[in-house]
C-alpha cells in the first residue's frame, strides 16, 4: 500500500497559519553556504517546507531612504509570527510521527560571512515559491520582494509538487547584458531536462520559480548572500 501524501493537508494548515505562499524543496545537494547545520542536526531531513508571509505593501511604500520606525516594528512582528508559523507546522508534522526542524526566521551565525542556518529564499526558490531576484531578494510573482520567510526541514511524507523540470535555466543568446553582472534566460518546460544547452549552468542559478515555459526572467549571475 502506498505511502500516505501529506502536501495538501499540511499546505492547507499553513494557509489557515497565516501563510501567502507555501511550497516544499528538495534538500538534496545544498551547498555549505546555504546550509550550514551540521551533517548529524540534518540526518534523514530530506524536505524543506517554505513558506511566504506578505508584508505590508503601505509600509513598504513608505521607505525612501531607509527603513522607518513602522517598518522596523513592522519586521520584528513578522519575524515572530513567522516563528510561530513554524512551530505551529512543526507540530504537525510530530503529531503524525514524523521529525520537523524549524528554521528561525532571523538569526545570524557567522556576521562576518552574514551566514544563518539556512539560505530562506534559496530554499523558497527550490520550492518555486519565487527567485533570487536583482536586488539580490527572493522575488514571488505574487508579491515580487514583499515578503519575508520561514524553513522547516522535514522527513514529512510528501510529494514535491510543481518544481520538477522547472529548477533548470537555459541561457539565451547575450543580446542583452545589464550592469552588475545580469543576464536573461528562459524557463524550461517540464519535459526538458538539462542535456547539452542547459547543463552547464552555475549551480546558483539552478533554482528558479514555477513559470511559463519559454518566460523570460533576469537573474544574477553572482551567488547571492543568505537572508
Amino acid at each position: 500500500m502506498p505511502e500516505k501524501d501529506y502536501y495538501d493537508e499540511l499546505k492547507e494548515h499553513a494557509l489557515v497559519q497565516g501563510a501567502s505562499i507555501f511550497g516544499v524543496a528538495d534538500m538534496t545537494g545544498l551547498p555549505e553556504r546555504q546550509c550550514s547545520l551540521p551533517q548529524k542536526t540534518l540526518r534523514g531531513l530530506d524536505k524543506a517546507v517554505s513558506v511566504a508571509l506578505h508584508l505590508s505593501d503601505r509600509i513598504l511604500q513608505d521607505i525612501t531612504d531607509g527603513p522607518t520606525k513602522l517598518y522596523f516594528f513592522h519586521y520584528q512582528r513578522v519575524n515572530m509570527l513567522l516563528d510561530q508559523m513554524g512551530l505551529r507546522i512543526m507540530n504537525f508534522i510530530q503529531d503524525r510521527g514524523w521529525d520537523a526542524l524549524p528554521i528561525p526566521a532571523s538569526q545570524i551565525i557567522d556576521w562576518e560571512k552574514q551566514w544563518a542556518h539556512v539560505s530562506h529564499k534559496h530554499i523558497a526558490a527550490r520550492a518555486g515559491i519565487g527567485w533570487i531576484g536583482r536586488n539580490n531578494l527572493l522575488v514571488s510573482s505574487q508579491y515580487g520582494s514583499r515578503q519575508r520567510l520561514i524553513t522547516i526541514l522535514t522527513n514529512f511524507a510528501m510529494g514535491l509538487r510543481g518544481v520538477r523540470g522547472l529548477h533548470l535555466l537555459l541561457s539565451l543568446p547575450v543580446h542583452q547584458r545589464e550592469a552588475g553582472g545580469f543576464r536573461s534566460y528562459r524557463l524550461l518546460s517540464n519535459d526538458e531536462g538539462p542535456g547539452e544547452k542547459g547543463g552547464n549552468q552555475p549551480e546558483h542559478l539552478r533554482a528558479v520559480r514555477e513559470g511559463v515555459p519559454g518566460e523570460k526572467i533576469t537573474v544574477s549571475d553572482q551567488p547571492s548572500a543568505f537572508s
